[in-house]
């Protein structure tokens, strides 16, 4: 390898970038930016290291605490993994590479810039944080690295993560992660290095959807999420309906996942359902001798309460039973409360 380059692809096609030396790493010129942003001075596909080989397979993830995640959150901290596999018979025991995070919005052209911030401290061995500009860094190789696992044949691995703090300010929108790996065997001629490139992009999760979650059957709520421009969808119609603006309408018993789903992704919340309090009707004996019992009934929802107790007669709340004291009248009633839907009484 001569001394080390790295070689990467530009959107509409290759572009071959050339390290100077280990030392300088393969974005010591500001108008160069290894993670296909955007490039200047190139190699043409005869010099440098050649094509993009496919026998050096590239994939960029992000994650959060070992696990691969699709979608960040604003602030919060990850790690951005680079990961290579040599598949060639070629013994290739190193590897050079280049991370970058940057905002969707102006990746592929020379205004592209930062989408967070890659760490610039406390990185890996042999890697440097390089500032293209004021809004455009990236992390890559100051020397040359040692393969991750292996000894260079086909199965060697190399792998690097880079801390990456997600923007902080809410609804960014979309991130694309560029990297190339290069990887080299070290014969100090540019010939046999495999190298290749990857990118992900990284949607920004929905804010969470706010509003009352436990309805009656029958009444609504309405549901908002701080991401606009979604579209408002029920998990089970049957028991909650959404509309297009997120009033929800509670119509059975149960639960109902409502989704709301942006181009950043989907939030969901669960909305529970209770049937209307029915306290129906009380029946039975309107009389009673004093010292006697009587039960009454109704015909309303189980479970609720009885009252009434008064000089004339003892009510057992949970039952219904009536016990006579002395001669006079007094009202009966039942009582069945809900949590999301108050209560319902009937009389007797």
């Amino acid at each position: 390898m001569k001394k080390a380059f790295l070689l990467l692809p530009l959107i509409a096609g290759l572009l071959y970038v050339g390290l100077s030396s280990y030392s300088s790493g393969a974005a010591a010129s500001a108008s160069i930016d290894g993670t296909g942003a955007y490039g200047g001075a190139s190699c043409n596909t005869s010099g440098c290291h050649g094509a993009a080989s496919s026998s050096t397979n590239v994939t960029i993830t992000l994650d959060s605490a070992g696990t691969s995640v699709t979608h960040y959150v604003a602030g919060q901290s990850y790690h951005i993994i680079i990961s290579g596999l040599n598949t060639s018979s070629s013994s290739l025991p190193s590897f050079g590479f280049q991370v970058g995070a940057v905002l969707a919005s102006g990746a592929g052209s020379s205004s592209a810039t930062d989408a967070g911030a890659l760490a610039s401290s406390g990185l890996p061995s042999g890697c440097s944080y390089r500032t293209l500009s004021s809004t455009h860094h990236l992390v890559e190789q100051n020397s040359r690295i040692t393969a991750t696992t292996g000894s260079g044949a086909s199965g060697t691995t190399y792998v690097e993560s880079i801390p990456w703090t997600a923007p902080t300010s809410s609804y960014t929108g979309t991130v694309k992660l560029y990297g190339v790996i290069n990887a080299v065997n070290v014969s100090f001629s540019s010939s046999g290095d495999k190298w290749n490139q990857a990118n992900a992009s990284i949607g920004e999760e929905n804010a969470p959807i706010t509003g009352t979650t436990n309805i009656c059957a029958g009444s609504t709520t309405t549901l908002t999420c701080a991401t606009t421009s979604g579209a408002w969808t029920t998990g089970s119609s049957s028991i909650a309906s959404v509309s297009s603006t997120g009033v929800v309408t509670g119509i059975t018993p149960g639960t109902a996942v409502i989704s709301y789903t942006t181009s950043l992704g989907v939030s969901t919340v669960t909305v529970n359902v209770s049937a209307a309090p029915n306290a129906g009707t009380i029946s039975g004996p309107a009389t009673v001798c004093a010292g006697s019992s009587i039960v009454l009934t109704s015909s309303g929802t189980a479970g609720g309460t009885w009252s009434g107790g008064s000089i004339y007669m003892i009510v057992t709340g949970s039952t219904g039973s009536v016990l006579g004291l002395a001669a006079g009248t007094a009202t009966v009633s039942y009582i069945v409360n809900s949590a999301s839907c108050g209560a319902d009484t009937a009389y007797y």
